[in-house]
């Protein structure tokens, strides 16, 4: 079940993240060719706006898999950690008690 919670999140965070470099292009495009009123251009304003936008999200995406990746191994040793204390009795060693 887990499985399947992941790859569905996995598919919509794809989408999300498709979907808003898709936007934002379509509004680059759009305003290419636009008549720069000078120095406060509300268009130059809001192209630069969502450059700004994209790199951070493009920072962000990076930062947030280095972190998942941590938390993953974290999580992966501290479980082998845990396997190893928690199963380490005489039934599970198959060792005979014949006293």
């Amino acid at each position: 079940m887990t499985v399947r919670k992941n790859r569905i999140s996995a598919i919509v965070t794809a989408l999300v993240f498709g979907l808003v470099i898709l936007f934002t292009s379509l509004s680059f495009a759009k305003h290419a060719s636009h008549s720069c009123t000078g120095e406060k251009c509300a268009v130059c304003a809001e192209i630069s706006q969502l450059h700004r936008d994209m790199k951070a999200m493009g920072t962000a995406y990076a930062a947030n898999a280095y972190i998942i990746l941590a938390v993953i191994l974290l999580i992966a040793v501290f479980s082998a950690v845990c396997r190893e204390i928690s199963f380490s009795d005489p039934v599970t060693l198959k060792v005979k008690l014949l006293d």
